[in-house]
């Protein structure tokens, strides 16, 4: 598996992405190692989510490592011996405080320390993968345009970790 490319999915709560993406992929030579995990603790996710054992389980025996508990915040800390060639991150929420103001300050932390803590577990020239929603990453790129104060700031996050945004583009997310 040396010249094989190695992609981690973070916060794949129902793993329905990794699914998809160990599908689209299982032609790929050499073979891509597939890294696929959730925020949620198992038997919480399992609770939320009951679906989502049956999906671990074939992303099992398709050979992708599948992980519980995962916080995209501190990726070296569970994948100490990985460097990825592509980290992905779709759709990331930070939790609502509740009666807290500034909610957005919350989603701009998140992607912040995520690019820092992704930022350290790439290989050369590995990229980051990051869904919003329109309008949400305040680039001039994006579909959507809202005032600065109103997005997540996603270029100055990645800065914050050394990284820059290279491209915007639109996404199925249905697909």
């Amino acid at each position: 598996l040396l010249n094989s490319p190695r992609i981690l999915v973070c916060g794949d709560a129902d793993f329905a992405y990794a699914t998809a993406l160990a599908d689209s992929l299982r032609e790929l030579q050499p073979p891509a190692h597939i890294f696929a995990s959730a925020y949620e603790p198992e038997p919480e996710l399992l609770s939320r989510y009951p679906h989502a054992a049956a999906a671990m389980a074939s992303l099992e025996r398709s050979g992708v490592a599948v992980r519980c508990g995962v916080d995209a915040r501190e990726i070296q800390s569970h994948y100490q011996d990985h460097s990825f060639h592509r980290i992905i991150f779709n759709l990331p929420q930070s939790p609502p405080a509740p009666k807290a103001r500034n909610q957005i300050q919350r989603h701009r932390a998140l992607l912040r320390d995520f690019c820092h803590s992704a930022a350290g577990s790439l290989a050369p020239r590995g990229e980051l993968w990051i869904t919003l929603l329109a309008g949400q990453g305040g680039t001039p790129m994006d579909p959507i345009s809202r005032m600065p104060g109103d997005t997540w700031q996603i270029q100055q996050q990645a800065a914050t970790a050394g990284l820059l945004v290279k491209a915007v583009a639109s996404a199925d997310l249905d697909a």
